[in-house]
């Protein structure tokens, strides 16, 4: 292999992964977006459930770059993002040494995955000033308690500057339920309640969100909104202390 003789940064975009295929297109077209804007390879593994694996997607990553940024899109603290990833990380460094690896943070709560939420909540005519509306930030759920607590954090960022109350509820592992927070909003005086999923991609959990009963409206998936493609080419320009992309005001534009 030719040696380079100018540092190559890569992006390693690390996904859930899931058994439905849509969640494979979705976590794809954030990769193209992602990868617009950055100069160097732009790669994805994934968690589980898909191919490639994380630990083979990092080997790969590093055998077309000097440095490495792996960019968990998981919007919440929890197992994967305290353990799963550090350790194929080691691993991986261990294995590709002329290679240098940086872990970005999870990517919420941010205030830029707010804009992705209301966004959706408008596409479904869920009116931001409309107090009629209370609203269910829908977390998959999780057993790290500090998990639950970056999903109640992301309800309030939602509920900020909005005429809606929001709740979080959580569909596995976590109180309240989507449905008992539901009902809360509803005993408390909203008229209709509506749901946001707090999920990046379309799968089985997502679409287990979306069925509660009593819900009025419901967001889709936060996909490759702009915000999150901005929120990605922040975290890796945080990450490595590189200037972020020229082009990275434009990219909410």
């Amino acid at each position: 292999m030719a040696e380079r003789t100018t540092v190559t940064t890569a992006l390693l975009l690390v996904a859930h992964g899931s058994p439905d295929p849509r969640a494979r297109t979705a976590a794809t077209r954030l990769q193209a977006e992602v990868a617009a804007h950055h100069p160097g390879p732009v790669r994805i593994g994934f968690l589980d459930h898909d191919v490639p694996s994380l630990p083979s997607a990092l080997l790969e990553t590093a055998s077309v770059a000097d440095e490495v940024v792996v960019v968990p899109l998981l919007l919440s603290s929890g197992f994967h993002a305290k353990v799963d990833v550090p350790a194929a990380v080691a691993i991986a460094a261990a294995a590709a040494p002329r290679t240098r690896f940086r872990t970005a943070p999870p990517l919420g709560p941010d205030p830029l995955i707010t804009v992705a939420l209301r966004d959706g909540l408008e596409a479904v005519g869920v009116a931001s000033h409309d107090e009629s509306w209370g609203v269910v930030l829908g977390g998959v759920g999780s057993s790290d308690p500090a998990g639950v607590d970056d999903v109640a954090s992301a309800a309030a960022l939602l509920g900020a500057g909005s005429a809606w109350r929001v709740l979080p509820g959580f569909a596995t592992s976590a109180p309240p339920t989507i449905a008992q927070s539901v009902a809360q909003l509803l005993a408390s005086g909203a008229s209709r309640v509506a749901v946001a999923p707090y999920v990046l991609f379309p799968g089985r959990l997502p679409d287990l969100i979306a069925a509660t009963d009593g819900v009025a409206a419901v967001a889709g998936p936060i996909g490759a909104h702009p915000a999150l493609v901005r929120l990605v080419l922040s975290r890796v320009a945080t990450t490595t202390g590189h200037p972020a992309p020229v082009d990275l005001e434009e990219v909410l534009s």
